[in-house]
Protein backbone atom coordinates (compact mmCIF):
# COMPACT_ATOMS: atom_id res chain seq x y z
CA UNK A 1 0.00 0.00 0.00
CA UNK A 2 1.15 3.29 -1.08
CA UNK A 3 1.91 5.79 2.07
CA UNK A 4 -1.07 8.11 -0.03
CA UNK A 5 -3.60 5.61 0.47
CA UNK A 6 -2.18 4.64 3.97
CA UNK A 7 -3.02 8.26 4.83
CA UNK A 8 -6.43 7.74 3.69
CA UNK A 9 -7.41 4.64 5.27
CA UNK A 10 -5.98 6.13 8.35
CA UNK A 11 -8.85 8.58 8.28
CA UNK A 12 -11.85 5.98 8.10
CA UNK A 13 -12.91 2.94 9.65
CA UNK A 14 -11.01 -0.06 10.21
CA UNK A 15 -13.62 -2.48 8.97
CA UNK A 16 -13.41 -4.17 5.61
CA UNK A 17 -16.10 -2.35 4.10
CA UNK A 18 -16.31 1.67 3.58
CA UNK A 19 -19.17 3.44 4.08
CA UNK A 20 -20.25 5.23 0.79
CA UNK A 21 -19.01 8.59 2.50
CA UNK A 22 -15.75 7.20 2.97
CA UNK A 23 -15.48 6.11 -0.24
CA UNK A 24 -16.32 9.02 -1.49
CA UNK A 25 -13.86 10.74 0.75
CA UNK A 26 -11.06 8.55 -0.38
CA UNK A 27 -11.79 9.41 -4.62
CA UNK A 28 -12.14 13.14 -3.72
CA UNK A 29 -8.52 12.64 -1.79
CA UNK A 30 -7.07 10.68 -5.05
CA UNK A 31 -8.58 13.13 -7.26
CA UNK A 32 -7.12 16.22 -5.50
CA UNK A 33 -3.94 14.43 -5.85
CA UNK A 34 -4.40 14.04 -9.95
CA UNK A 35 -5.30 10.54 -9.92
CA UNK A 36 -7.44 8.83 -12.57
CA UNK A 37 -9.41 6.41 -10.91
CA UNK A 38 -11.31 5.46 -13.81
CA UNK A 39 -8.28 4.41 -15.81
CA UNK A 40 -6.84 3.15 -12.23
CA UNK A 41 -9.32 0.41 -12.38
CA UNK A 42 -9.31 -0.13 -16.16
CA UNK A 43 -5.45 -1.45 -15.85
CA UNK A 44 -6.71 -3.58 -12.23
CA UNK A 45 -9.45 -4.95 -14.62
CA UNK A 46 -7.52 -5.55 -17.54
CA UNK A 47 -4.86 -7.33 -15.58
CA UNK A 48 -7.48 -9.83 -14.27
CA UNK A 49 -9.08 -10.05 -17.33
CA UNK A 50 -5.25 -11.39 -18.79
CA UNK A 51 -4.61 -13.68 -16.23
CA UNK A 52 -8.05 -15.67 -16.64
CA UNK A 53 -6.93 -19.01 -18.12
CA UNK A 54 -9.81 -19.85 -20.41
CA UNK A 55 -9.94 -16.72 -22.73
CA UNK A 56 -8.91 -18.03 -25.72
CA UNK A 57 -11.03 -16.23 -28.83
CA UNK A 58 -10.71 -12.83 -26.28
CA UNK A 59 -13.86 -11.81 -26.67
CA UNK A 60 -15.55 -9.91 -23.97
CA UNK A 61 -19.18 -8.11 -23.36
CA UNK A 62 -19.05 -5.32 -21.34
CA UNK A 63 -22.24 -3.65 -19.82
CA UNK A 64 -21.78 0.07 -18.86
CA UNK A 65 -23.90 1.69 -16.68
CA UNK A 66 -24.65 5.46 -16.91
CA UNK A 67 -21.97 7.20 -14.06
CA UNK A 68 -18.65 6.80 -13.43
CA UNK A 69 -19.02 2.76 -13.44
CA UNK A 70 -19.52 2.88 -16.38
CA UNK A 71 -16.61 5.00 -17.46
CA UNK A 72 -14.40 1.90 -15.64
CA UNK A 73 -15.90 -0.13 -17.90
CA UNK A 74 -15.31 1.58 -20.83
CA UNK A 75 -11.45 2.28 -20.53
CA UNK A 76 -10.96 -1.19 -19.37
CA UNK A 77 -12.85 -1.71 -22.85
CA UNK A 78 -10.21 0.38 -24.76
CA UNK A 79 -7.45 -0.74 -22.62
CA UNK A 80 -7.85 -4.45 -23.64
CA UNK A 81 -9.09 -3.96 -27.28
CA UNK A 82 -5.76 -2.35 -27.88
CA UNK A 83 -4.14 -5.50 -26.36
CA UNK A 84 -6.40 -7.33 -29.25
CA UNK A 85 -9.40 -8.49 -28.05
CA UNK A 86 -12.84 -8.01 -29.43
CA UNK A 87 -15.14 -5.89 -26.95
CA UNK A 88 -18.58 -4.98 -27.30
CA UNK A 89 -20.19 -2.28 -25.22
CA UNK A 90 -24.11 -2.86 -24.05
CA UNK A 91 -24.86 0.56 -23.64
CA UNK A 92 -27.79 -0.13 -20.51
CA UNK A 93 -28.66 3.74 -20.41
CA UNK A 94 -29.55 6.41 -23.33
CA UNK A 95 -28.03 9.43 -20.34
CA UNK A 96 -23.72 8.40 -20.13
CA UNK A 97 -21.87 10.98 -17.75
CA UNK A 98 -19.65 13.41 -19.62
CA UNK A 99 -16.45 11.39 -18.87
CA UNK A 100 -18.35 7.70 -20.11
CA UNK A 101 -19.58 9.35 -23.31
CA UNK A 102 -15.86 11.07 -24.29
CA UNK A 103 -14.48 7.33 -23.46
CA UNK A 104 -17.21 5.74 -25.59
CA UNK A 105 -16.26 8.43 -28.49
CA UNK A 106 -12.42 7.12 -27.86
CA UNK A 107 -13.53 3.50 -27.55
CA UNK A 108 -15.59 3.95 -31.38
CA UNK A 109 -12.12 5.05 -32.81
CA UNK A 110 -10.74 1.62 -32.18
CA UNK A 111 -13.43 0.09 -34.14
CA UNK A 112 -15.20 -1.15 -31.18
CA UNK A 113 -18.86 -2.09 -31.37
CA UNK A 114 -21.53 -0.53 -29.13
CA UNK A 115 -25.00 -1.89 -29.00
CA UNK A 116 -27.98 -1.08 -27.03
CA UNK A 117 -29.62 -4.08 -26.90
CA UNK A 118 -28.90 -7.58 -24.91
CA UNK A 119 -27.66 -10.34 -28.02
CA UNK A 120 -29.91 -12.88 -28.50
CA UNK A 121 -26.74 -15.44 -28.44
CA UNK A 122 -24.33 -14.42 -25.76
CA UNK A 123 -22.79 -17.56 -25.47
CA UNK A 124 -20.07 -16.12 -27.90
CA UNK A 125 -18.70 -13.96 -24.96
CA UNK A 126 -16.05 -16.07 -23.20
CA UNK A 127 -16.51 -12.99 -20.10
CA UNK A 128 -18.91 -10.36 -19.12
CA UNK A 129 -18.25 -7.32 -17.16
CA UNK A 130 -20.74 -5.85 -15.25
CA UNK A 131 -19.76 -2.08 -14.97
CA UNK A 132 -23.14 -1.09 -13.90
CA UNK A 133 -23.91 -0.14 -10.50
CA UNK A 134 -21.48 1.80 -8.78
CA UNK A 135 -21.91 3.88 -5.36
CA UNK A 136 -23.85 6.62 -6.94
CA UNK A 137 -27.53 4.17 -7.20
CA UNK A 138 -29.82 5.58 -4.91
CA UNK A 139 -32.86 3.60 -6.44
CA UNK A 140 -33.99 -0.03 -7.59
CA UNK A 141 -33.26 -1.89 -11.31
CA UNK A 142 -35.78 -0.70 -13.77
CA UNK A 143 -37.10 -3.74 -15.80
CA UNK A 144 -34.82 -3.88 -18.39
CA UNK A 145 -31.89 -3.35 -16.21
CA UNK A 146 -33.70 -6.17 -14.53
CA UNK A 147 -34.38 -8.47 -16.69
CA UNK A 148 -30.48 -8.31 -18.68
CA UNK A 149 -28.92 -9.19 -15.43
CA UNK A 150 -31.40 -12.32 -15.17
CA UNK A 151 -30.63 -13.79 -18.88
CA UNK A 152 -26.72 -13.48 -18.14
CA UNK A 153 -27.20 -14.77 -14.78
CA UNK A 154 -28.76 -17.62 -16.07
CA UNK A 155 -26.73 -17.90 -18.70
CA UNK A 156 -23.77 -19.42 -16.30
CA UNK A 157 -21.03 -17.26 -18.31
CA UNK A 158 -18.38 -15.68 -16.39
CA UNK A 159 -19.30 -12.13 -14.99
CA UNK A 160 -17.08 -9.84 -13.38
CA UNK A 161 -18.58 -7.23 -11.60
CA UNK A 162 -16.17 -3.91 -11.36
CA UNK A 163 -17.75 -2.49 -8.38
CA UNK A 164 -20.79 -3.62 -6.30
CA UNK A 165 -23.06 -2.17 -3.67
CA UNK A 166 -26.07 -3.42 -1.97
CA UNK A 167 -29.23 -1.19 -2.46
Amino acid sequence: MTKYTSNIFNKVNKSHFLTIEEHRHIELEAEKDGLDLMDLAAGAITNYIEQLPFIKKKTILILVGKGNNGGDGVSCAIKLIKLGYSITLLLMFDKLSPNTFKLIGEFKQLNGEVITELPVNISKYEVIIDAVIGIGISSGLDNKTQEIFNKINNSEKFVLAVEATTI
